[in-house]
C-alpha cells in the first residue's frame, strides 16, 4: 500500500519528470546510507547511551554536511558558519567527557557520531541528485530503498519482537 501511495504521489505531480541514472543512484545511496544506516546507528546509540547523550551527538550532522559542502561543492565559509561549527564541536566534546560519569563505554560514542556522518553525507548526495531527479521522485526513491532494505533485514534477522514470527 505504501509503495502504491508513493507511486500515486509521483504520478499526481506530473510523473518522475527528468531522471538520470546518476540521480537515481545517488538517491538510492542516500536511502541506504542515511535512512537505513544513519537511523539504525541512531537507534543503537540511544539504546546504549541514552537519549540525553546520543541525541546531541547525532545532531553533529550539520557539521559534517557543512564540511563536505565546503570541500566538495565549493560552498563558502562565513563567520556564522565558522562560529556555529566551533559551538557544535565544543558541545560534542563536553558531552563525550560527561559520559564517563554517566557510566557507559566510550566506544559507544562512535554510534551517534557515525550516525551523524551518515546523515551529513547524504545531504551532499541529495544536493547532487536533485540536479538530475525532482524532489518528489527523489524522496520516493530514497524511502522505497529504505523500506525494501529494512523489510529484508527484518525477515533475515527474525529478531524477537520484530513482529515477524520465526519459522520452525
Amino acid at each position: 500500500t505504501t509503495l502504491l501511495a508513493r507511486l500515486g504521489v509521483v504520478l499526481a505531480t506530473g510523473g518522475i519528470g527528468r531522471a538520470t541514472l546518476k540521480g537515481v543512484v545517488l538517491f538510492v545511496l542516500a536511502g541506504i546510507i542515511g535512512t537505513v544506516a544513519g537511523r539504525f546507528l541512531r537507534f543503537m546509540a540511544i539504546e546504549r547511551l541514552g537519549a540525553a547523550i546520543a541525541s546531541p551527538l547525532n545532531n553533529l550532522n550539520p557539521l559534517v554536511s557543512t564540511a563536505l559542502a565546503i570541500l566538495l561543492l565549493g560552498e563558502l565559509v562565513t563567520v556564522p558558519i565558522l562560529a556555529g561549527t566551533i559551538v557544535i564541536i565544543a558541545g560534542a566534546t563536553l558531552l563525550s567527557m560527561g559520559g564517563q560519569q554517566v557510566g557507559f563505554r566510550a566506544r559507544y560514542l562512535a554510534l551517534p557520531i557515525l550516525s551523524a556522518v551518515c546523515f551529513g553525507t547524504v545531504a551532499i548526495f541529495r544536493k547532487l541528485a536533485l540536479a538530475d531527479v525532482g524532489a518528489i521522485p527523489g524522496t520516493a526513491i530514497n524511502v522505497t530503498t529504505a523500506l525494501i532494505l529494512f523489510t529484508a533485514f527484518l525477515f533475515l534477522s527474525r529478531e524477537p519482537g520484530a513482529g515477524i514470527p520465526a519459522t520452525r
